[in-house]
């Protein structure tokens, strides 16, 4: 019986101060401050902030959706979530051929270095 009330206030004093005792699941919030580019998710899932929302775990999948649904897709070619970069950015020409910067500007060839819409 002993156990079990250390064991129910450990839980307590545990949710009450705010300390997490296991990493974060898809779709819960996260900070890549934490472990980097995985913001201390869950193993397979990035600490996604690319777009308006505050940041939170996603899969690799779920990640490049986020991103084809932002402005800097649409905008600029920026559609496939970059882990290192913590951003959403230009990975392929299709992607940068239909966006603004191209029939705006000509910008319609990927530089793969930079991760941009080029001309």
């Amino acid at each position: 019986m002993r156990l079990i009330t250390v064991v129910v206030a450990f839980g307590l004093l545990s949710s009450l101060s705010g300390c997490r005792t296991s990493k974060p699941d898809a779709g819960e919030p996260c900070s890549s401050e934490e472990d980097g580019d995985s913001g201390g998710c869950k193993k397979g899932l990035w600490c996604f902030h690319g777009d308006d929302r505050p940041p939170r775990c996603l899969t690799d999948e779920e990640t490049h959706a986020a991103c084809r649904k932002t402005k800097r897709c649409t905008e600029g070619g920026g559609c496939s979530y970059h882990p290192g970069l913590a951003n959403c950015v230009a990975k392929r020409e299709e992607d940068c051929k239909q966006s603004q910067v191209c029939k705006n500007d000509g910008k319609c060839r990927l530089d793969e270095r930079m991760h941009a819409c080029v001309k």
